[in-house]
């Protein structure tokens, strides 16, 4: 059985090299987070049909992160 994974920041350097390496395994159906993590209408729509969710979205400015 195939799990249905979704990865947020797929777009940075970490995120880049998981999403190549469990997209080709056959294991995981990745799915990319699309829309803004911080709106909740995206992450409901993102999390259809999603078994497991790796979260590598983050704030690449920490004074931003912690305000």
């Amino acid at each position: 059985m195939v799990e249905h994974l979704l990865l947020t920041g797929s777009e940075g350097f970490i995120g880049s090299h998981l999403f190549d390496l469990l997209d080709g395994d056959g294991h995981y159906e990745v799915r990319q987070f699309v829309g803004d993590i911080t709106r909740e209408e995206d992450v409901v729509r993102n999390l259809r049909g999603i078994d497991t969710v790796a979260n590598l979205a983050a704030l690449t400015y920490l004074p931003t992160s912690w305000s």
